[in-house]
Order: structure tokens, then C-alpha cells, then sequence
């Protein structure tokens, strides 16, 4: 049993550091990019307008008529 909890504890100890890593290395590169580069980020970031299921549905309608 014991061996299952220092296995459970080095993984967990592991997946810990490899979070800190990604972390830190996302925060260099936040820091590296210029101002334009984040604003473009920010504006590609809003969300789209949902399409309705009506239209899908007349889309489907019309498209057995025709066939």
C-alpha cells in the first residue's frame, strides 16, 4: 500500500510542476507579445451570434422538396 501512495504522491508532485511550467511559460509569452498582438487577441475573442434551428430546419425542408 505504501508503494501506491508514494506513487500517487510523485505523480501528483509531477503533474503540479509540469501546471507550474505551462503556467510560467504562458506568462512569458503574455509578456513578450506587443499591445496590437493582444488587442487582436481580445477582438478575436467575442463570441459569434448562434445560428437558429429554424433555419436549419427550412434549410432541410426545402431541400427534400427539391429532391
Amino acid at each position: 500500500m505504501t508503494d501506491l501512495s508514494q506513487m500517487l504522491r510523485w505523480n501528483a508532485g509531477f503533474v503540479r510542476g509540469l501546471a507550474q511550467s505551462v503556467l510560467e511559460r504562458a506568462r512569458l509569452i503574455r509578456s513578450t507579445l506587443s499591445p496590437v498582438a493582444a488587442e487582436a487577441v481580445v477582438k478575436s475573442a467575442k463570441p459569434k451570434a448562434k445560428k437558429t434551428r429554424v433555419k436549419k430546419k427550412a434549410m432541410r425542408k426545402t431541400k427534400r422538396a427539391h429532391a
